[in-house]
């Protein structure tokens, strides 16, 4: 069980790199006019973005001069973000030690919320036992050292 979810744990520091880093994306004018807003708004929504996603393609595009589905894309993003919604992703953000921008809505936010509780809990476990296993090494080497001089 704890294997588990050090693995999570380690997953979740992989994915919060990566979510920062498509954060900073922008969107072409062949995106705009060619994107399945419904799949874009459902993707967003399981990865879980904000709904400010929707304002930042909306700018992008209408640079380009063109409207974006935002009605598409909001059935998409609620859909998706259900999906989001739930323990694992929860214990992923809250073992990665990231905010969270987002709130699941009732009655997902309930196990969403313990996922993230449960997640930290766990994280500040294995930071605190790395940290007395660390000083337990420098004290065993104390002592090392103190025989050898003797």
């Amino acid at each position: 069980m704890h294997l588990v979810r050090y693995t999570l744990m380690i997953s979740a520091i992989g994915l919060v790199c990566f979510l920062s880093l498509a954060g900073c994306q922008t969107i072409s004018r062949y995106e705009c006019q060619n994107t399945d807003w419904s799949k874009r708004g459902y993707s967003d929504g399981a990865s879980g973005h904000s709904k400010q996603e929707l304002e930042k393609y909306a700018d992008a595009c209408s640079k380009y001069g063109i409207d974006i589905d935002d009605k598409a894309w909001k059935k998409g993003y609620e859909d998706g973000f259900v999906e989001y919604c739930n323990y694992d992703n929860g214990y992923i953000r809250g073992a990665a030690g990231s905010t969270i921008g987002v709130m699941c809505g009732t009655p997902n936010n309930i196990d969403f919320m313990t996922g993230v509780a449960d997640g930290k809990r766990d994280a500040d476990r294995a930071y605190h036992h790395e940290i007395l296993k660390r000083q337990l090494e420098r004290a065993e080497q104390m002592k090392r050292d103190t025989q050898d001089k003797k």
